[in-house]
């Protein structure tokens, strides 16, 4: 609840900042948020079977599969994350056309999801950390 929470407070805040640079920067977010929204989900789905696989692993007291699965995990989403990153920031350009991005905001819109991809990797990494100590 409490990260939820966090999340919302980020939201607004990095609503209020963009605010302060016009209209079009607040709408380039905007219409980039779902499909980023998207890409985020699938890697905390992608975590969540880690975190199955390792707390089955651990509650069967074998330490051996925690590793394994752990790796694995750790593997998946870490090559899965790259992908989607190199692949989101190329094809930033005809996502934005598709979901209707104006020419107004078109430019703020590729740039935003382009950074916003660069930090995949990260992201996943971090979603798969804390997935697998909750696992």
């Amino acid at each position: 609840m409490l990260a939820n929470i966090l999340q919302s407070a980020y939201q607004l805040i990095d609503t209020f900042w963009l605010g302060r640079l016009g209209a079009n920067a607040v709408a380039a977010v905007s219409i980039s948020f779902p499909l980023l929204f998207l890409v985020l989900s699938l890697g905390s789905g992608l975590t969540l079977a880690g975190t199955v696989l390792v707390s089955q692993a651990f509650g069967a007291g074998d330490k051996k599969r925690v590793d394994f699965n752990s790796s694995q995990t750790i593997s998946l989403v870490f090559f899965i994350s790259l992908m989607l990153s190199v692949l989101g920031y190329y094809i930033a350009g005809p996502l934005m056309k598709i979901i209707g991005a104006g020419p107004e905001i078109y430019g703020d819109a590729v740039s935003y999801f382009r950074v916003s991809s660069l930090g995949f990797v990260f992201l996943f990494m971090f979603f798969a950390f804390q997935s697998l100590m909750r696992g």
